[in-house]
């Protein structure tokens, strides 16, 4: 298990003993902020531990956390930041700011509510920078600060893109899974819609499945199917925004039909072909959509005619939007050079977090960039 947990802001470290995971305070990861504790009339609002404190950034612009994860760089991880502003500072004033992975955008907060985000990333470095962004808007805070490894052979990322998760359903439930249910601690909410539901208490053969999306298998016993093989499972989202999206399927055939009778069926999204889906009885299958762009996504899973009277089934759901990543960071050699003389000489300047030189209405104080290929640092 390659886990990084912070809870921020936090006095001491401790065990979540309902998770199973040990937080650690977040004292190491950054040079700077301030740790609160949200106000006790939102103090018993939540469960989680992770909800009750917090640290806050009144000075500077950019506020950077340093992840370190024992695997390096090259490697594929769920990152995951949450959020409760919990009114820590009696100002009844929900900040806005943005976050940042290393040097490029990932997401806005806004949010009166526990809210998290997360991205499936893989860095170019040892070093992973997080960071908090003021915009003008009230000073950035963070709750907690997560990281998970995950498989290589799943979620198509590359250094140029990342995912921001947008949705992970668990279709036909009302319960919510993360870890211990799924080694890799990512969040399963149920959903339901007006479809068949179906599911199964048996789940040994689910959990025993060598499948390297490792889907819960509190995940895959339930689903929702229509009511006959005629009938599609039809779906749609709206945005407002031209979002690129990529969206994951989950299967698992929950009924042990006859020999020789499967459940089959085909994918479309926005009316393009995907796949063909034949199940086996308890074998999950992961199907993995194009790139599909636009302010609305619709898809439809459809039985074919080899499906006799099968209906089509989906037992879970994933939906990222793209994040790409069109800065060129530091040269490693000049980051690691710096972060020395950094270290050497005890230097804490607020603005001396996240990369040196980008982007340049970051870049640090008293450090002088060329940006001719990759950016290096040319004086101090």
């Amino acid at each position: 298990m390659y886990f990084i947990s912070i809870d921020c802001g936090a006095p001491n470290d401790y065990d979540d003993y309902g998770l199973g995971v040990y937080y650690k305070t977040d004292d190491k990861f950054i040079d700077s902020g301030e740790n609160r504790q949200i106000s006790t009339q939102h103090i018993y609002e939540y469960k989680e531990q992770r909800s009750k404190n917090l640290r806050v950034f009144p000075n500077g612009t950019r506020n950077c956390y340093t992840l370190q994860p024992d695997k390096g760089k090259g490697n594929k991880y769920l990152i995951r930041a949450t959020f409760y502003y919990g009114n820590y500072d009696s100002k009844d004033q929900q900040p806005v700011f943005d976050l940042h992975i290393g040097t490029d955008y990932w997401d806005t907060v806004n949010s009166t509510d526990f809210f998290y985000t997360e991205v499936i990333h893989i860095p170019k470095t040892d070093d992973i920078q997080v960071c908090l962004v003021n915009t003008g808007n009230g000073f950035p805070f963070i709750s907690s600060l997560e990281l998970r490894w995950l498989d290589s052979s799943i979620y198509q990322v590359n250094f140029a893109t990342s995912l921001l998760t947008k949705w992970r359903y668990d279709i036909g439930s009302s319960a919510t899974y993360r870890f211990p249910q799924d080694a890799y601690d990512r969040i399963w909410s149920g959903k339901n819609y007006d479809f068949v539901p179906l599911n199964i208490r048996e789940t040994t053969s689910l959990s025993n499945n060598n499948d390297a999306y490792k889907v819960p298998a509190e995940v895959l016993q339930t689903a929702l199917s229509t009511s006959d093989v005629n009938s599609p499972i039809s779906l749609y989202w709206n945005s407002n925004s031209n979002y690129t999206w990529v969206i994951y399927f989950h299967f698992a055939e929950l009924k042990d039909f006859p020999s020789g009778q499967l459940r089959e069926f085909n994918i479309t999204v926005n009316g393009n072909f995907l796949k063909n889906v034949t199940l086996e009885y308890l074998k999950p299958v992961t199907v993995a959509s194009d790139f599909v762009s636009g302010s609305k996504i619709n898809f439809t899973i459809q039985a074919i005619q080899q499906s006799g009277k099968l209906p089509p089934i989906l037992n879970a759901i994933e939906l990222f939007t793209i994040i790409k990543h069109l800065s060129t960071p530091t040269a490693l050699d000049d980051i690691t050079a710096i972060n020395e003389i950094k270290k050497v000489y005890t230097i804490k300047r607020v603005s001396w977090q996240g990369d040196p030189c980008v982007p340049t209405n970051f870049t640090w104080e008293g450090v002088e960039c060329s940006y001719e290929g990759s950016p290096r640092i040319t004086a101090l």
